[in-house]
């Protein structure tokens, strides 16, 4: 199942990079430019992680954070703020209003997601890939016992057919494998998001730093 994430932000640029780093990730995306658009649709997305901007169209970061914390369906969802490279944060503001960090821009796609994910694991429990459908004749089938269910041997005494060590030992190494291999798709998910976000992170940080140097 697919993780719901909402991301808002007055930049369509940031959107964009947002949008693409999490492609190809388990997460299904939701993006606005408008605070009020994000408060008619929360109900409807009830997301798992809220990723808002401090200054947004008719309602701000803050407000929508406001709302959040006071609504006791949306209270306890994490909750991330975005601030651009010179935005101030109103610390009057942000005080007493619980979240779980802010995300300056231009933000790292990888580092973006990874925070992401671990703030979830860290409220909802971990971020998993989800599993491949089992197919139908499989899901039917009888279950494998397990080393446990063995027959035992005949030859004249009750012990199992592996000795517990030895039993204990394969148990072990399957764990150590099915870990591996999750590190393995992980790393394997990070390294497509970096290489499709990273032209586009380019095209959106020049005219970002064009932008600031003008403003000054």
């Amino acid at each position: 199942m697919a993780y719901k994430l909402l991301i808002a932000d007055s930049s369509p640029s940031a959107l964009r990079a947002a949008q693409l780093a999490f492609a190809e990730s388990h997460f299904e995306v939701f993006s606005f430019e408008d605070g009020v658009e994000v408060l008619n649709s929360i109900d409807r997305i009830k997301p798992d992680l809220a990723l808002i901007g401090f200054s947004l169209q008719t309602k701000d970061g803050y407000e929508i954070g406001r709302f959040l914390r006071s609504n006791e369906n949306f209270r306890d969802i994490p909750l991330l703020f975005l601030k651009g490279a010179f935005e101030t944060v109103e610390a009057e503001k942000l005080a007493g209003l619980e979240h779980d960090g802010v995300i300056q821009k231009p933000f790292d796609s990888e580092k973006l997601v990874r925070t992401v994910k671990e703030t979830i694991s860290r409220k909802k429990g971990p971020v998993t890939i989800p599993e491949e459908p089992v197919p139908e004749a499989l899901s039917q089938a009888e279950p494998f016992a397990g080393p446990e269910a063995l027959p035992e041997e005949k030859s004249g005494s009750d012990s199992p057919l592996l000795p517990p060590e030895l039993a204990a030992a394969i148990e072990g190494k399957i764990k150590e494998s099915v870990k591996r291999e999750v590190l393995e798709v992980e790393r394997e998910l990070e390294k497509r998001i970096r290489a499709r976000v990273l032209v586009e992170l380019r095209e959106w940080v020049r005219p970002e730093l064009k932008s600031s140097r003008t403003i000054e």
